[in-house]
């Protein structure tokens, strides 16, 4: 299943096996999460690309995915708004 967002106890479930991302009882957790991004990609010039670069692993598997010459990256994020300048430490 893939979510919008993961939320893990890390301290709990070590392994990330227990989704909580859609767990009522961290609606709040996630909201506040959700609203440090946001201020973190405002504050370091920071984006998510339209184009996302595909994976070169089979994430089911972990096995890399076999490539061609055609294989090509999307630009890093953050290009459109020149982030790699921004010296801005971020929120946290």
């Amino acid at each position: 299943m893939v979510y919008e967002n993961e939320l893990f106890d890390v301290r709990e479930d070590v392994h990330q096996l227990t989704q909580l991302s859609l767990d009522p009882r961290y609606k709040k957790e996630l909201h506040d999460l959700r609203a440090l991004l946001v201020r973190w990609q405002d504050e370091t010039g920071d984006t998510l690309p339209d184009n996302l670069t595909l994976d070169r692993f089979y994430r089911d598997r972990g096995k890399i995915l076999e490539t061609d010459a055609t294989w090509h990256f999307n630009p890093p994020p953050g290009t459109e708004r020149n982030a790699s300048t921004v010296n801005a430490k971020g929120p946290i």
